[in-house]
């Protein structure tokens, strides 16, 4: 899925976030300059509701596999 964007993946994950219809808004922390701007360019990404979809079931709840410790 890398290549559907021409941006960094913390970019297409806040996109993703603000293209849901959920009541949540991400809220990133950045402690260099560069980060907060990539971070704020996210607002402006727009995803198509194929790609939306795709993300969606990428990180479907329970797609997770692993030890969260």
């Amino acid at each position: 899925m890398t290549s559907m964007w021409p941006c960094k993946w913390p970019q297409v994950a806040i996109a993703w976030c603000l293209h849901r219809p959920w009541d949540v808004l991400p809220i990133p922390g950045s402690s260099k300059v560069h980060h907060l701007k990539e971070n704020a360019a996210a607002a402006d990404l727009k995803l198509t509701a194929d790609q939306v979809k795709r993300l969606d079931a990428a990180f479907a709840p329970g797609k997770a596999k692993g030890d969260r410790n």
